[in-house]
C-alpha cells in the first residue's frame, strides 16, 4: 500500500489546519494532505479496486480540495469533505468504466467441494473475493474498510459522510448478502459436479 497509516489527528487539529489552508497556507494544506491521505486512499481503493486508479483518484481529490478549500464552511468536518470529493471522483470513474466495458455475463464454475473444504482452499478465497466484488458499492466498500482496512465504524462513517448506524446497517446487510452469494455458489458447484 503506497500510503502508510499515520497517527490519528483529532478534529480540533484538523479544524486548525483546514482554516490555515483555507487562508492560503500551502504548508498547512500539505500537513492536511499527510494527515488524511491514508483514509482517503483506503476509501478510493475500496471503490475502484486498483492501486493505480486509487492513487490517481487521491491525487485528483487533493487537487480539487486545494482549488475549493476556501468554500469549506465547517473546517472541523474537513476529512468528511475531502472523502466526499474522493467518493464523487470514484463514482465518475466507475460510471465511465461501466460505459466502456460491460461486466462479463459468464461465470467460471468452481470445483465442487464440501463447504468446509471450500472455505479452506485457495479456490474458495478467489470465489469469496469475486463474490465480495459483486456486492453493491455501499456494501462492498463498508465491508472492505471494516474487514481489510480494520477501520472502526466511526472512522468509516466519517469517511463515507454518514451516521455510524448507517455503517452498522450496511455492514450487517453486506455480511448477509455475501453469505447468500457464497451459499448459492456452493450449491451451483455441487449441482455442476452431479
Amino acid at each position: 500500500m503506497p500510503y502508510a497509516p499515520t497517527s490519528k489527528v483529532d478534529v480540533q487539529t484538523l479544524d486548525r489546519i483546514a482554516r490555515a489552508a483555507a487562508g492560503g497556507d500551502r504548508d498547512a494544506f500539505a500537513h492536511l494532505v499527510r494527515a488524511t491521505t491514508p483514509t482517503v486512499y483506503r476509501l478510493a481503493l475500496r471503490y475502484v479496486g486498483s492501486e493505480t486508479e486509487a492513487s490517481d483518484v487521491v491525487q485528483d481529490t487533493y487537487i480539487r480540495s486545494w482549488q475549493s478549500i476556501t468554500q469549506l464552511r465547517d473546517h472541523g468536518a474537513v476529512l468528511g469533505w475531502i472523502c466526499r470529493i474522493c467518493r464523487n471522483l470514484c463514482a465518475d470513474r466507475l460510471r465511465s468504466r461501466r460505459r466502456e466495458s460491460p461486466p462479463p455475463q459468464t461465470e467460471e464454475p468452481i470445483e465442487a467441494l464440501d463447504p468446509y473444504d471450500l472455505v479452506a482452499s485457495s479456490q474458495a478465497n478467489e470465489r469469496i473475493w469475486l463474490e465480495v466484488q459483486a456486492l453493491g458499492d455501499n456494501h462492498r466498500v463498508v465491508l472492505l474498510l471494516h474487514l481489510v482496512d480494520k477501520m472502526s465504524n466511526e472512522e468509516i462513517a466519517s469517511a463515507l459522510g454518514c451516521a455510524v448506524g448507517t455503517v452498522e446497517s450496511r455492514l450487517h446487510r453486506a455480511r448477509q448478502e455475501l453469505a447468500k452469494r457464497l451459499e448459492r455458489a456452493a450449491k451451483r458447484a455441487k449441482e455442476g459436479a452431479a
